[in-house]
Order: structure tokens, then C-alpha cells, then sequence
């Protein structure tokens, strides 16, 4: 088997796996290097791992907005604020009703979004990571997801001669794009971030979006770390002043930012101080500004086996009751489609385009092949093959390059359909 058959394989086994797979808006992407999960990370002050805590971060690492593409890359946007946004915007309009007494249409909107806003507001939890603080939850199924040694986990592996079972075709875009199997010798992160990483005290409440904004380095970028205004690409980072008006907002002026020159590092080690969500967080972000040159494979026969576990993401506060009542609403002072387009590929713009149902987790990895003399340095050197997070490991005895700790590997979202479906008729446009 080489490279390129493996990661397919690995995709259309776990597109094949998830239970939601025949729904059309559901689709798989790929963590740009597996996340490391430590148990230690959740232990409470008794030195016992504490579900509550682990609930909370798993909130915070649910509560991204990613991109439709093969990777999973996010902003520093937070899908709880703009569905509340959704929300507290929707306005009644009778433009698609065609009868004379509309009372009916209204009561039911009210009683909808009225609902819906009760159901957000009700469920918060005090944070035990920041003081006065609170979050909307997100629970994890099964429960205990970030324990190693729980029954759940499941063996599969990948032969040379194996052939998985392809999944239901989907149309031809960019996330059908190839997972290339290279290795990772090192990143090119920004310096001032990795300073305030380690300027931050051990277990701080410091959060990944004010370690990226104190560093002077955010930037909105798409699928090629660009950004595209009025047809033209900006390839560096692009500060974005910030404006309260959301039509405003999509209206400001974006400001090249000159591009700073970044460190060189072998392990992502330097983060282990900060909570676990913050501390993935920043690494995405990290590797979404990566600039380092990777390394081919030049080996063959491969193989790879892990244990595997899909936990699927229930957020209570998130009602989806207001979307099937679109005929009869439109978003204050914004425009349609602000929010979806529907389509499940990069030209939906809308800024709650997708959002993540089921997060893919892995352990015990091991990868065989026929290693070469260059490989094998390349094994002791590298901090990722492809997606696969192979920090520390090594190629031992039996030719296997083991890693394993438990690695958040990829996520399933499931794109919203077209939001608002009508433009505010008051704007003029």
C-alpha cells in the first residue's frame, strides 16, 4: 500500500463509520497534525480526573467555527456568539404569506424564537477555569471520552491488501482534496506568540484568542491561508479593525500586515502549560500560519493499524427549530445567505456556515512500511507524518513507528442550510 492509498483508505473508513454519513450537509475533515489528549489534563485539585472539567473544555473546543475544506482550520469566532447573533436578529416578515391576516404566522414566530432564546440562556454553567465565567456545554458521547482505558475503543487496521468499502459518491470539491503522507520536521510559529505562551503562568486562564490578539498577529485567512477582497489575494496576515455593526463589519477595510518573521520548532511542547481547548486552539492557529517546507516519503508497504473512537458533540442550546421557520423571517439590518448559503463547498461565505457534530479520536498508532536509511532519521526528527502526530516516537525493532498517546485525528461537520433566506427589505440597496 503507499501513502496516498493509506490516508484514502482512512477517509472512506471513517466517512463510512460515522452514522450520519447519508446525510448530504455531513462531511470529514482532517486536524492539520493530530491533537494530543492527556488524561493529567483534566485531573481536578484531589488528583482525580474530573468529568465537569473535561466537559468545559470540550465546550470550549466545540464552540469553533471551521472551514468546509479537508482540514480543519478555524477563526477565533466562537459558534455560540453568532448563533445567539442569528437569534436575537430574526424579524418577522410576512412577504411569503399570502393570506390577509397574518396574527397566526406572527404567534408562532414569537413562540419559536422566543423558545429558542429561552433554551440558549437557560443552560449555561460556571466555569471552574475562569473565575466568574460561564459556558455553554457541550457533551461528549461517550461520556468518558478521554479516558484510554474505557471499553469504547475499537481496533482497525489497514493492510496492504485491504480494500475498504467506498462510501456513497459526493460531489466532485475541495474536500475530496489528497492527504499527502509527508514529514513534519518542524513549524514556523511567531515568535511573539510563543512568547506569551511562555510568559503565561502554569494552569492560567490566559485564552487562546488573547495570546493571538496580544501577539499582534491575528488575521483571517481561507483554505490557502489567504484572503480574498474585491477579487484580489492577500497572502500575508490582514488585521481587521474591529466594528460593532455586523453590515458594517462586512463592509471594513482589511489592512496588510506586514509579515514578521517566525521561529523554527521541533515540538509543540511549549504549550503542555495551557489548558488543553486554549492550548489546541493556539496549535491550530499555529499551523494555520505554518510556513515550514515539508519532506516526501520515500518509503513503501505500508501499513497502519490504531484504536479508534468517534464521540459525537450534543449541544443542548443549539435548537435548530428557527431554521424551518426561514419563510417567515429576515435578519436585522442583514443581508441573505449572511449566514449560509447551504452549499457545502468554499463558496459558502456565510459566517455560521458549518459547525462541528462529532470529533474523531485515535490511539495505540503504529505505521509500518519499508523504511529507508532516510526515513528512519526523519522518524526521530519529525513532529508529524501527514496528519498523524508522531512527536517523541520512534521506529523500534518490529519496523513500527509507534505513538501511543490518544490524538484528536479529524471531526465531522454538518453544514446549516441557507440562513437568512431574504434580505432586510428596510436596507436599501
Amino acid at each position: 500500500m503507499d501513502t496516498n492509498d493509506l490516508m484514502e483508505n482512512v477517509r472512506s473508513f471513517f466517512i463510512g463509520q460515522y452514522k450520519g454519513v447519508e446525510n448530504s450537509s455531513s462531511f470529514i475533515c482532517f486536524e492539520p497534525l493530530g491533537s494530543m489528549i492527556d488524561p493529567d489534563d483534566f485531573k481536578d485539585e484531589n488528583d482525580a480526573i474530573s468529568e465537569i472539567k473535561a466537559t468545559e473544555q470540550l465546550s470550549i473546543l466545540g464552540d469553533r467555527l471551521p472551514q468546509i475544506d479537508t482540514i480543519f482550520f478555524t477563526n477565533t469566532s466562537k459558534l455560540s456568539s453568532v448563533y445567539e447573533e442569528l437569534i436575537e436578529s430574526a424579524v418577522f416578515s410576512g412577504s411569503k404569506i399570502s393570506v390577509e391576516d397574518k396574527t397566526p404566522y406572527i404567534s408562532k414566530f414569537s413562540e419559536v424564537k422566543n423558545d429558542t432564546l429561552q433554551k440558549f440562556n437557560e443552560v449555561k454553567k460556571a466555569s471552574i477555569a475562569t473565575p466568574e465565567g460561564d459556558y455553554l456545554p457541550v457533551y461528549g458521547y461517550p461520556k468518558k471520552w478521554y479516558s484510554p482505558d474505557s471499553p469504547f475503543w475499537v481496533n482497525k487496521s489497514f493492510s496492504a491488501t485491504e480494500n475498504i468499502k467506498q462510501p456513497p459518491p459526493q460531489p466532485a470539491n475541495n474536500l475530496e482534496k489528497p492527504l499527502p503522507i509527508v514529514w513534519r520536521t518542524k513549524i514556523m510559529a511567531n515568535p511573539e506568540i510563543l512568547k506569551a505562551v511562555e510568559t503565561a503562568p502554569p494552569n492560567s486562564t490566559a485564552t487562546a484568542e488573547s495570546i493571538i490578539v496580544n501577539a499582534g498577529y491575528t488575521s483571517v485567512m481561507n483554505k490557502n491561508n489567504a484572503l480574498k477582497i474585491g477579487g484580489l489575494r492577500f497572502s500575508q496576515p490582514l488585521r481587521m479593525a474591529r466594528v460593532a455593526d455586523p453590515v458594517l463589519a462586512r463592509a471594513a477595510t482589511f489592512e496588510p500586515v506586514e509579515e514578521k518573521p517566525k521561529t523554527a520548532i521541533n515540538n509543540l511542547s511549549i504549550l503542555k502549560h495551557i489548558n488543553f481547548a486554549d492550548r489546541i486552539k493556539l496549535t491550530n492557529h499555529i499551523l494555520q500560519q505554518d510556513t515550514a517546507p515539508v519532506e516526501p516519503v520515500r518509503s513503501n508497504g505500508f501499513s497502519m493499524s490504531f484504536q479508534y473512537c468517534i464521540v459525537y458533540l450534543d449541544r443542548p442550546w443549539f435548537d435548530t427549530s428557527l431554521f424551518h421557520y426561514a419563510n417567515v423571517w429576515y435578519s436585522l439590518s442583514l443581508g441573505e445567505n449572511y449566514f449560509s448559503t447551504g452549499a457545502k463547498d468554499q463558496s459558502n461565505t456565510g459566517v455560521l456556515k458549518c459547525i462541528p457534530t462529532a470529533m474523531i479520536l485515535i490511539k495505540d498508532l503504529k505505521i509500518t512500511a519499508a523504511w529507508t536509511a532516510e526515513d528512519k532519521e526523519m522518524a526521530n526528527n519529525s513532529v508529524g507524518l501527514g496528519i498523524f502526530n508522531i512527536s517523541g516516537s520512534t521506529i523500534n525493532s518490529n519496523n513500527e513507528l509507534v505513538n501511543p498517546g490518544m490524538q484528536i485525528v479529524g471531526w465531522v461537520c454538518d453544514v446549516l442550510p441557507r440562513l437568512p433566506i431574504m434580505n432586510d427589505p428596510n436596507i436599501i440597496p
